[in-house]
């Protein structure tokens, strides 16, 4: 599907039309999505084997929160 411009101000999303705005609003809280997610990089990375002391457990906890929270923040955008 071609994207079509209905009115100059709404983009096509597969096969949903959101304003500009929204738009913008969802591609920035998917950015922030992706920063939440590098940063949880090195916490995914610890072997499942290892001994995960209460930093790393506290850090997995604040990171996993954000990561919900980023989520939760795009979908009521909608």
């Amino acid at each position: 599907m071609i994207p079509r411009r209905l009115f100059g101000i709404f983009l096509a999303a597969g096969n949903w039309f959101v304003s500009r705005e929204l738009a913008t609003k969802i591609r920035v809280g998917l950015e922030e999505f992706a920063i939440v997610r590098q940063q949880f990089q090195p916490l995914i990375s610890i072997p499942s084997d290892a001994t995960v002391g209460v930093i790393e457990t506290s850090a997995a906890s604040a990171m996993l929160h954000s990561f919900y929270t980023e989520i939760e923040k795009i979908l009521k955008l909608a």
